[in-house]
């Protein structure tokens, strides 16, 4: 029985570590297992002037490319390669002729991804009308770029694009292919305000911008701006002299505030110590005249006990009913008075 129960644990023991092993070199086959085929791309438009339009193929999250194939009608058009790999690429399609667009991307070891969705070109006739790009600048020297397009479509989304200047000086500009910054407005607004961004060196600093509407399941694309240059400001700016529009108001209010509630405070202590000096002067007044009627009621209650002797003769006794009964001293009198018979 010992030997059975002996071949059986280690039956079981060798089983159990054979099935571990097996799962360990699964998972390091999974992982070192390049896979056949990567996750699809995405393909979408961004700009676009009259004549071309601008593509990007997205790798997904935490894939990169070093070869990205743009493909219409299921023939390849395009090509981007960057050996060290990146997550996206850009191609730059000229308007007309239609046709179905789409992309993948292959890694660095030579694995290919699947197709991205079919994309259809935005080919509109009519560009929407251009907006206006305007400089703006508040008295605290704060400056920011204002894009208003056009009252007719509200709730756009706006791009503010920082163009390459190719001419050495001239408005000769040629549009990057990213926007420097994006804003989607709500349906109230037909006007964007972009902060102004960091410029380096003295020279000017050419901006444009363009909007956005989707009318229908298609996005429609308004004309750039015309292009706007912006300099740097050589120093602070100088103080307005045109009223007060460069009064620091949030400080005047702040210094009346101020001055308001120390005269509050300043009254309120006035009020408490002049209540506290009637105060002690009614207590004083009191004690003065508690003391005084203490004084006259001792006065009242003096009175002088002596009496003169009296000598009465017999005759005087006897016929004692005709004297009037006088009292010898009025009990109520407050005056000491001597009685004299």
């Amino acid at each position: 029985m010992l030997i059975v129960c002996i071949d059986s644990c280690l039956s079981l023991w060798m089983y159990t570590l054979l099935c571990s092993a097996l799962q360990h070199w699964n998972r390091v086959l999974s992982s070192t297992i390049t896979p056949r085929v990567l996750p699809a791309p995405e393909l979408k438009q961004t700009t676009r002037t009259r004549d071309r339009v601008v593509l990007i193929c997205q790798a997904p999250e935490g894939h990169l490319g070093t070869n990205f194939t743009l493909f219409r009608d299921q023939k390849p058009v395009a090509s981007v390669v960057n050996q060290h790999g990146t997550e996206t690429a850009q191609y730059t399609v000229t308007v007309g002729g239609g046709g179905l667009y789409c992309c993948l991307y292959q890694n660095n070891h030579g694995v290919y991804s699947g197709f991205s969705q079919y994309l259809t070109l935005n080919t509109q006739q009519h560009m929407l009308p251009a907006p206006t790009l305007s400089l703006q600048e508040d008295a605290g020297g704060v400056r920011r770029l204002a894009c208003t397009g056009s009252a007719a479509f509200p709730g756009s989304v706006f791009s503010l694009y920082q163009p390459y200047q190719v001419d050495g000086g001239g408005p000769l500009l040629l549009l990057p292919t990213d926007p420097t910054a994006t804003q989607r407005i709500p349906v109230t607004r037909h006007h964007a305000v972009f902060p102004l961004p960091v410029q380096e060196g003295p020279s000017a600093t050419w901006y444009r911008c363009q909007y956005t509407v989707l009318l229908g399941q298609d996005w429609s694309f308004s004309e750039h701006s015309q292009p706007l240059a912006v300099s740097t400001p050589r120093g602070p700016t100088p103080p307005s002299t045109t009223g007060l529009s460069g009064v620091d108001w949030p400080l005047v209010l702040g210094s009346i505030s101020a001055v308001v509630m120390f005269c509050c405070a300043l009254a309120l202590v006035g009020v408490i110590a002049y209540r506290k000096v009637q105060a002690v002067a009614k207590e004083k007044k009191k004690r003065e005249e508690a003391q005084f009627w203490t004084k006259v009621r001792a006065k009242d209650h003096v009175v002088d006990y002596t009496l003169r002797p009296v000598s009465l003769d017999c005759q005087d006794w006897a016929d004692t009913s005709t004297v009037p009964r006088t009292p010898l001293w009025n009990a109520l009198s407050t005056f000491a008075t001597q009685i004299s018979l």
